[in-house]
């Protein structure tokens, strides 16, 4: 497999074969205001994109949106995604998705798609009633890799590990601070067996104060060895 970090929770998933782009964010740097309720208050997106949005949609094979959230569906993003390509989904987005005019297909627990089997597992991003606003969200498993998506750690991520024993995990990992002390920090404390890698670098996406990833501007690749989740 291979990894491609673009910007945000943004990167290029490549695996069996397949080229797949997950939750882009495609506008330039300061098109949005700021997240209201956040310390920093800066202008999103944060940072520009490494190389043309064109670029990052050109050659997919599929998209998949963990949620719609804007820091991972944008406007851009609605406006260059191929139209004869899958687009998966948690069911709560197929309607709004489809509208779009996307090949839009709702995972509802697991499917197979070109030989590769996607599973959503469950997510919950933040706490208390701060994740109650933010729902529905999702996090999936694509044959033996973890995109986790925007969760904190708790039950259902670690009952997802255990269950699926995954190879990879990506998490989009940060530190969003909201007014009165609210806060939805996301990324997992433990690290289970297998190998994991941090996709974010959000610097104020969400809000949070600091990058995750050095200069995460910047395109990532890595190739994922194979080691015993065990």
């Amino acid at each position: 497999m291979r990894l491609t970090l673009v910007r945000n929770a943004t990167v290029i998933l490549e695996l069996a074969g397949r080229r797949i782009l997950v939750d882009p964010m495609l506008d330039d740097a300061g098109t949005r205001p700021p997240i209201e309720g956040t310390g920093n208050q800066v202008a999103n997106p944060t940072v520009p994109l490494p190389f043309p949005a064109e670029e990052v949609v050109s050659g997919i094979d599929a998209v998949l949106v963990t949620h719609r959230h804007r820091d991972h569906l944008d406007g851009r993003a609605e406006e260059l995604l191929p139209r004869d390509v899958p687009v998966f989904c948690q069911p709560e987005d197929e309607e709004a998705l489809r509208a779009l005019g996307v090949a839009v297909q709702p995972v509802v627990e697991t499917l197979e798609w070109d030989g590769l089997r996607i599973t959503r597992t469950p997510a919950r991003h933040g706490s208390g009633r701060m994740a109650e606003l933010l729902a529905p969200v999702s996090g999936f498993v694509l044959d033996d890799v973890y995109l986790a998506g925007d969760t904190v750690w708790y039950e259902g991520v670690e009952e997802t590990i255990e269950r699926h024993r995954p190879r990879v995990a990506i998490v989009n990992a940060g530190g969003a601070e909201f007014a009165r002390g609210r806060s939805h920090r996301h990324g997992n404390r433990r690290r289970p067996g297998g190998r994991s890698a941090c996709a974010d670098g959000r610097r104020g996406s969400h809000g949070s104060a600091q990058p995750l990833l050095p200069h995460a501007s910047r395109p990532r690749s890595r190739r994922a060895r194979r080691r015993d989740p065990g």
